[in-house]
């Protein structure tokens, strides 16, 4: 993979905090990041919710399918629910189309701020985001 994650885990309200850093164009790479992912919400040992930054985070065209259903396998084992957030339009762009192809909530909030109250109203209300992930090919 081509870039990497950071993670910051906060216990009292359950919720990763975590910026992508990657240009994934490639099968393996999508493997790998999906990996790192799962790697750290394993432990945690517990699902949580997770709020993250897309700005550094491309997925090229080529492998947004498998993007879209790795993903999809990994946050149904792993979260509660999430919020993405960016100020770049293209990372935007690429995540929202990856996340309509997975049948995945497609919105991108504009600020970390907002992605957070998002999560907050979701535990306010008792969401959890749980989907049926696809079988693994």
């Amino acid at each position: 993979m081509t870039g990497h994650v950071v993670f910051r885990y906060d216990p009292v309200q359950n919720t990763v905090f975590s910026e992508d850093h990657a240009k994934l164009e490639t099968n393996e790479q999508v493997d790998e990041f999906i990996g790192e992912y799962s790697g750290y919400w394993e432990s945690l040992g517990k699902k949580c919710w997770l709020v993250t930054n897309i700005d550094d985070l491309f997925v090229g065209g080529e492998v947004a399918d498998y993007y879209a259903e790795a993903s999809l396998r990994a946050m149904s084992r792993h979260l509660l629910g999430f919020a993405r957030w960016a100020t770049n339009s293209w990372a935007r762009m690429s995540v929202r189309t990856t996340a309509l192809k997975a049948k995945m909530p497609a919105t991108i909030y504009s600020s970390r701020e907002d992605a957070v109250a998002a999560i907050e109203e979701m535990k306010r209300t008792g969401y959890q985001w749980v989907p049926s992930a696809p079988p693994r090919p």
